[in-house]
């Protein structure tokens, strides 16, 4: 008989299935994304019901079943309660932990996309105000992380680039400029290299104005769509509520 496994994990995605079972989606270190059938656990009774609500990190026994686990056990870490406090900074949460799943894939190694998950979650808690520079942070560093990092240290040419070719991933003079390339100011630009040269903890603990982290991030989620065929739904509703 197969041992359970033991493992750590964020809950990405909850669905219903059934009257009292929940289909879990978990982004882990070891495994990337994983589904696990979670029977019962829509019961306030159940022992495992708090260890399963989304964007909660806990400590999980699982069984294989092929396709998909099924949950033995769900001992809570860390819930993220303060994010469900405010619609805002749940909306900027759920995008980042779908995001960070939609990048990894099923069964990919995953070490920094979930370090820099749980570091965004955790600041966001503590400083909602900062929602849009711990954004553009996150997509800069997603990018970097899923192998397709943008370029912007200075056109092909050697003259520094004042628009973003979201085609190429490369910044580019007015001279080398496509119909895909987007205007990025000086602020943008300084900001993207930043974040892309600085180790994790100094890269989330930047601040810069509100203005330039949504250009940015305009910018990015441009080319990641270009990279990634579409971007999680999350991004919809932000757009809608800011």
């Amino acid at each position: 008989m197969t041992e359970p496994l033991k493992i750590k994990g964020i809950v990405v995605n909850s669905a219903q299935w059934g009257d009292n079972d929940k289909m879990l989606t978990l982004l882990t270190k070891e495994k990337g994304v994983i589904s696990v059938a979670a029977k019962g656990v829509k019961s306030i009774k159940n022992k495992n019901s708090q260890g399963v609500m989304p964007l909660c990190y806990s400590d999980f026994v699982l069984n294989d079943r092929g396709e998909a686990y099924s949950l033995v056990s769900a001992d809570l870490i860390e819930s993220f309660y303060k994010l469900r406090e405010d619609v805002t900074s749940l909306a900027y949460g759920v995008y980042f932990a779908q995001l960070a799943a939609f990048t990894v894939g099923r069964n990919n190694y995953a070490e920094d996309e979930l370090r820099l998950l749980l570091n965004t979650l955790y600041l966001l808690c503590k400083d909602p105000s900062r929602c849009d520079t711990l954004k553009c942070v996150f997509e800069v560093k997603i990018c970097e992380y899923a192998g397709f990092a943008p370029y912007v240290d200075s056109c092909a040419c050697g003259s520094d680039g004042e628009y973003f070719d979201i085609s190429t991933g490369e910044v580019v003079c007015s001279l080398h400029r496509t119909p895909t390339s987007k205007q990025m100011s000086p602020g943008a630009r300084a900001v993207c290299q930043y974040v892309q040269n600085a180790e994790l903890k100094e890269a989330l603990g930047f601040d810069t104005p509100a203005a330039i982290a949504r250009e940015l991030s305009e910018i990015i989620e441009a080319f990641m769509t270009r990279q990634l065929g579409r971007l999680p739904k999350g991004l919809e509703y932000i757009n809608k509520i800011i």
